[in-house]
C-alpha cells in the first residue's frame, strides 16, 4: 500500500527524491483540489500541504525538492503559485500574470514553465535566495495546437536537455479520440517471431 484516502485522489507527482508524494484530491465537495503530501515511503497517510476553499491543481515539485508550484482559482481564475514545499503557509508567490495553469520545472529549478489562459507556453525565471521571486517572463511559443484536456491535468511535459513533450493530433483524429494498443511488447514479440 503506497497511500490511502478516504477521498479520490489523482495528480501523483513523486519527490525529486523518490522517498514521499504529492498528490492532488478530486471530490466535488469542500476540499476539492487540496495538495498532500507523504514524507516517507512508509507513510501511507497524505496530510494536507495546500488546502484553501478554493482548487489547487497540477503540483509540481521542483528538482531540488524544496518548493511547490501548483496553480489555484484563489482570485477567481487559475492563476500559478510557488510555496516553500515544507512550509507551504510562509510564503507564496503569484508567477503568472493574467491566468495560467499547468507549471512544470527545468531540469536545474531556475525556470517554471507554465501555459497561459490563451495556450502560450510561458517561461518565469525563479531565484531562490535570499528569497524565492519572479526575476523575468517570457512568450516560449504558443501551443493551442497541442492537446490541451485540463487545467488538472500534466498536458506537457519538459526533458532534462530542455525540450518539451507535447501530444499533438493528427489531421485525421477526432478531438478527443486516442488510440490505445495493449499488449505492445507481446505484439511486437510476436511479429519478430514470425
Amino acid at each position: 500500500l503506497m497511500l490511502a484516502s478516504k477521498r479520490p485522489l489523482s495528480e501523483e507527482v513523486w519527490l525529486p527524491s523518490g522517498t514521499g508524494l504529492v498528490v492532488r484530491t478530486t471530490t466535488s465537495t469542500a476540499g476539492s483540489g487540496d495538495l498532500l503530501a507523504t514524507s516517507s515511503l512508509s507513510d501511507t497517510i497524505a496530510t494536507p500541504i495546500v488546502a484553501t476553499k478554493r482548487a489547487e491543481y497540477s503540483p509540481a515539485v521542483s528538482p531540488d525538492g524544496q518548493w511547490l508550484a501548483y496553480s489555484s482559482d484563489l482570485t477567481g481564475r487559475f492563476e500559478v503559485y510557488i510555496v516553500p514545499r515544507t512550509a507551504p503557509a510562509s510564503t507564496r508567490v503569484l508567477v503568472s500574470t493574467g491566468g495560467g495553469s499547468s507549471p512544470r520545472w527545468s531540469a536545474d529549478g531556475r525556470a517554471l514553465f507554465y501555459l497561459t489562459l490563451e495556450t502560450r507556453l510561458m517561461e518565469a525565471r525563479i531565484s531562490t535566495a535570499p528569497t524565492l521571486r519572479v526575476d523575468g517572463m517570457r512568450t516560449l511559443f504558443n501551443a493551442s495546437q497541442f492537446v490541451q484536456t485540463s487545467t488538472s491535468r500534466r498536458n506537457y511535459d519538459v526533458a532534462p536537455d530542455g525540450r518539451f513533450l507535447f501530444v499533438r493530433r493528427s489531421g485525421d483524429a477526432q478531438p478527443g479520440a486516442m488510440v490505445v494498443v495493449e499488449h505492445f511488447v507481446d505484439e511486437v514479440r510476436g511479429a519478430v517471431k514470425r
